[in-house]
């Protein structure tokens, strides 16, 4: 955990000089007006992070990248879905569900074998 910590500061402080630099820093009008869901983004890395500090050593590094590639295949199936984002909609086809179905039965059989 403190790894992650030490890596997502300097993470912070290099986006922050290169903001600064470019002068992209955003004023504080337009943080207030950001959506509520892009503040997500710096809680959701974090839980990523401890999911995979976590799952590694219970799971092995086969089984934990296969169930976070098989979990962000499945979120992206349903955002394509709905168009999140104000992108085009792309449909759940069966290639698509097979894909993500090829992707869970890796994971399934790193856990049997």
């Amino acid at each position: 955990m403190l790894a992650a910590c030490i890596s997502f500061g300097i993470g912070f402080l290099i986006l922050a000089a290169i903001s600064v630099f470019r002068g992209s820093w955003p004023s504080g009008g337009a943080v207030a007006a950001a959506p509520w869901w892009s503040w997500l983004g710096g809680f959701l890395g974090a839980f990523y992070v401890a999911i995979v500090i976590w799952g590694v050593p219970q799971l092995g590094v086969v089984s934990t990248v296969a169930a976070l590639v098989f979990g962000q295949v499945a979120a992206a199936l349903v955002l394509d879905a709905v168009g999140a984002f104000g992108l085009p909609v792309q449909a759940i086809t069966w290639q698509r569900l097979l894909a993500a179905g090829m992707i869970l039965g890796g994971l399934i059989l790193s856990r049997t074998g």
